[in-house]
């Protein structure tokens, strides 16, 4: 749990630091000393555009695998605006539909860092000049 959590705020940290996402949530930027100091992997993260674009960069991940549920010790993310749309329960808990939900695992946090950025090149590439 320790790789994960080190991995973790590797990622969360280089996720923040993108243009292309509007906000992050982790434990490890949290006020509260005893969340920073026992984070944990779970990384939530908006995208900085709409649902097609999360379904693209969902799609052009290549080491992170998209699941339905979590528990595994390697990286794995889903949208979960999925599971809730057909019922309706995403307007009523207001998830919204570039929300993806990251768990991060033992692979080297460089490796995941690396398929988050080139998944967010091909799907929301910079404007040309």
């Amino acid at each position: 749990m320790d790789v994960m959590s080190s991995n973790a705020r590797s990622v969360a940290s280089a996720l923040q630091a993108d243009h292309r996402i509007s906000k992050v949530h982790f434990l490890g930027f949290e006020r509260n000393a005893e969340m920073r100091a026992c984070p944990g992997n779970m990384i939530a993260f908006y995208l900085d555009g709409q649902k097609e674009d999360a379904v693209r960069f969902l799609e052009n991940l290549l080491l992170i695998k998209l699941v339905g549920s979590f528990g595994d010790c390697c990286t794995i993310i889903d949208l979960p605006y999925t599971m809730f749309a057909e019922t309706g329960a995403d307007l009523k808990c207001g998830i919204a539909d570039n929300l993806l939900r990251l768990s991060v695992g033992l692979e080297d946090a460089q490796d995941i860092i690396w398929d988050l950025l080139s998944a967010l090149s091909i799907a929301m590439p910079a404007p040309s000049p």
